[in-house]
C-alpha cells in the first residue's frame, strides 16, 4: 500500500500560499506579471511620456482627451546661454507660452532682477495654429565654465502664479516661490528641471493670444504651467557664458480646417482612467528639480510609474519602492 508523503503534501500547501503573494517574473521583458493584472511596458512608457519630458516616448506624445479632438504632435527646442554682467549676475525667466516663452533681464541690482526686455518664443512652427496645449516641457542646464574658476551659486525658483502682473522685477534669492533649488556653480554638472503643472488648464486647448496678449513678461497668463527662473548669483564677471539652457516643449496643435497641416492630424488618445491617475500621481510626487544625468532621471521616474500602477491596479503591496525598482529593472524601460 502507498503511503502518501507528507512532507510533499507540506511542501504542495506552501507553493500554493506562495502563488498567493505579489510575483514578479523577470522574462519576458515586455511586461510584469505583478499579481493579476499584467503591467505593460507600454503603459509605464504612456505614463512617463505624459511626466518626463526628456524621454524618448515624450516625443509625439498627447493628453488622453474624452473629446477625441484631432491635433498634430509637435516638439520645440532651443539651446540658450546664460552668462553674467559685471558684478557677477545673469538670469532668465522661463513662462510657458508658445510665440512667446523666455525672457531675458535688463537690469540685475543686489539679486534683483528686471525683465523689462520683449519675450522670446520657441514655435515650431511658421504658422500660428487656432489653439494649442502644452504636453510637457523641461529645461536641461549644463555648466560650462572652467571648474578651477567658478564660483558663485546656481538658483533656480520656480513659480505656481498663474500671471505674470507681479513678475516684471524677481528676487533670485526669494524662497518666496513655489520650490527653490540653489548649488555652488563648480558643482553643476547637468540639472534637470521639470516644468511643474500648476492647475487642471493645462489639458484645455487655448489660444496663442490669450496666453500671450503681448511680448511683455507683466502681461503673460499662464496655459496651466508653472514658470521658471535660472540665475548666477555671484559667478564670474563679464562671462559671455557659463550656463548652457537646453528648453524642449512639447506641444500639441489643432489647426483650421482650412489649412492644410489640419489635414496631418490624427484623433487624441482615448481617454483611461487608470493611466490619467497614475500620471497625476506621479505629477504630484515628482521632484521638480533633479541633479542627475537624463538616463537615471527616467529610471527615476519609470519607477514611480511602475509604483503608480501597481497601486491602481492590483492594491498597496505593490506600493512597495524596492518592489517596483525590482519589476522595473526586469521591465528593462528604455
Amino acid at each position: 500500500m502507498t503511503k502518501k508523503n507528507k512532507n510533499t503534501k507540506k511542501g504542495a500547501s506552501a507553493k500554493a500560499k506562495q502563488n498567493k503573494q505579489v510575483v514578479v517574473v523577470s522574462a519576458p521583458k515586455r511586461s510584469i506579471n505583478i499579481g493579476r493584472p499584467l503591467i505593460t511596458k507600454a503603459m509605464v512608457e504612456s505614463v512617463c511620456s505624459r511626466t518626463d519630458p526628456f524621454c524618448d516616448a515624450a516625443f509625439g506624445s498627447k493628453w488622453p482627451d474624452e473629446s477625441n479632438a484631432r491635433s498634430i504632435s509637435l516638439p520645440a527646442r532651443a539651446k540658450l546661454q546664460i552668462g553674467t554682467d559685471g558684478s557677477g549676475y545673469g538670469s532668465m525667466l522661463f513662462l510657458p507660452g508658445l510665440t512667446q516663452f523666455y525672457a531675458n533681464p535688463s537690469a540685475i541690482v543686489a539679486g534683483v532682477v528686471t525683465f523689462a526686455l520683449a519675450m522670446n518664443g520657441i514655435s515650431p512652427l511658421g504658422t500660428t495654429p487656432n489653439n494649442y496645449r502644452i504636453v510637457s516641457y523641461g529645461l536641461k542646464v549644463r555648466g560650462v565654465g572652467a571648474p578651477l574658476n567658478a564660483t558663485g551659486m546656481l538658483r533656480i525658483r520656480g513659480f505656481g502664479q498663474t500671471t505674470g502682473v507681479d513678475m516684471g522685477a524677481i528676487d533670485m534669492r526669494t524662497y518666496n516661490s513655489d520650490y527653490q533649488y540653489d548649488v555652488p556653480m563648480h558643482d553643476v554638472g547637468e540639472v534637470l528641471v521639470v516644468g511643474k503643472q500648476i492647475n487642471a488648464t493645462a489639458g484645455f486647448f487655448t489660444t496663442p493670444v490669450l496666453t500671450n496678449p503681448s511680448t511683455s513678461v507683466t502681461t503673460w497668463v499662464s496655459p496651466g504651467w508653472g514658470g521658471v527662473m535660472i540665475s548666477i548669483d555671484g559667478g564670474q564677471a563679464s562671462q559671455t557664458t557659463l550656463l548652457d539652457i537646453e528648453l524642449i516643449c512639447h506641444y500639441e496643435f489643432i489647426f483650421p480646417d482650412s489649412d492644410s497641416l489640419q489635414q496631418l492630424a490624427v484623433p487624441t488618445p482615448p481617454f483611461n482612467p487608470t493611466l490619467s491617475a497614475a500620471i497625476a500621481e506621479v505629477k504630484s510626487a515628482l521632484v521638480p528639480v533633479a541633479q542627475k544625468g537624463t538616463m537615471e532621471f527616467a529610471k527615476y521616474v519609470g519607477r514611480k510609474a511602475l509604483s503608480a500602477l501597481g497601486g491602481l491596479l492590483t492594491g498597496a503591496a505593490t506600493k512597495s519602492p524596492a518592489l517596483a525598482a525590482v519589476a522595473y529593472n526586469a521591465m528593462e524601460v528604455d
